[in-house]
């Protein structure tokens, strides 16, 4: 991973997110406060500029699920599947957040 490279993703949350290029792969890294853990989704560098990137975080005391994603150009909305649930997020400046009350990752995202 090229660290010194990394480039904030500025988004409104509790984890701060971060771009990280490596040798052929382009990752997305969630740091939270007062916290030693990191999360991360990393993808083939091509795939993640055509299709974009999502990083998922389940909170299994709250039930709650945080997905941030950054997005293709000219992207307006990602179709989140989760089982039988479909919910709709707004894509703004080629990144979106879903904060809700699902405890499972996404099965499926779509982006239109």
């Amino acid at each position: 991973m090229a660290w010194g490279l990394a480039h904030r993703v500025p988004v409104h949350a509790t984890s701060t997110y971060w771009v990280v290029p490596g040798a052929r792969n382009l990752c997305m890294v969630a740091t939270t406060p007062k916290s030693p853990a990191i999360s991360f989704a990393c993808t083939n560098a091509s795939r993640a500029l055509r299709h974009g990137i999502v990083n998922t975080s389940l909170d299994r005391i709250s039930g709650r699920r945080t997905m941030v994603g950054i997005t293709p150009d000219g992207t307006r909305s990602a179709l989140i599947q989760s089982g039988a649930l479909t919910t709709s997020v707004r894509v703004r400046h080629d990144r979106f957040v879903l904060r809700d009350s699902v405890a499972l990752p996404p099965d499926k995202v779509t982006l239109r």
